[in-house]
């Protein structure tokens, strides 16, 4: 039996970000949604704010669900839909830690000031 993709078929992507350019995640995500409007299913592991990010525009300039399941050291899973924004994980929250932590240094606050 031949091993091809279709329309219907499933498929599992792991860590996309580990070997590509941040351009070529982009181009490769775009490529993934091209496919996804024919039928075929993706599910992505990943642990890049860059990809989640990515996926989020597309959700946001499609208007389509982008289902997320972010796992957490409680063990309890949390069901997040791109859609509706950015899920709250610990991938995002240590990005926007450091999103702030570059802010604070311009403005004189210093990071070890806030903590």
């Amino acid at each position: 039996m031949p091993r091809i993709i279709t329309p219907r078929s499933i498929v599992f992507l792991d860590e996309i970000e580990s070997s590509l350019h941040p351009q070529a995640v982009v181009a490769f995500l775009q490529m993934l949604y091209e496919l996804s409007q024919s039928g075929m299913q993706f599910f992505i592991a990943t642990h890049s704010y860059f990809a989640i990010k990515e996926l989020y525009l597309l959700a946001q300039q499609h208007h389509m669900s982008i289902p997320v399941l972010s796992l957490s050291d409680t063990g309890t899973p949390a069901y997040d839909d791109l859609l509706a924004g950015m899920p709250d994980n610990s991938i995002i929250d240590t990005s926007i830690h450091q999103y702030e932590k570059e802010v604070d240094f311009p403005l004189g606050n210093g990071y070890a000031q806030r903590a």
